[in-house]
């Protein structure tokens, strides 16, 4: 099991690291392609879909990262006691 969790550790860390580096990489040649574009009305309409697509595959993996992260905080420790809103802290137990 150990083995499976670092490499699910790693997999989300590439993913998240590399569509968080992905968006602001991506605008700039986006902006300068617009920009150089001139009068060629075809232009746009491939300067603008080439990014968003990779972006629109970005974003899910940076949602998964995100939510894996969240259920993994969320999953009580093995051999402990859960504890976090709405768990009673037996320490505090009237």
């Amino acid at each position: 099991m150990h083995r499976s969790v670092k490499r699910r550790q790693k997999t989300r860390f590439v993913a998240s690291a590399v569509g968080t580096i992905w968006y602001p990489v991506n605008w700039w040649p986006h902006d300068n392609l617009l920009a150089s574009n001139g009068e060629n009305p075809a232009g746009p309409l491939v300067i603008d879909h080439a990014p968003h697509i990779t972006m629109l595959l970005a974003g899910p993996a940076l949602a998964w990262s995100f939510l894996d992260i969240l259920k993994e905080l969320a999953a009580p420790a093995t051999g402990g006691t859960p504890v976090g809103p709405g768990v009673a802290d037996p320490a505090y137990a009237a």
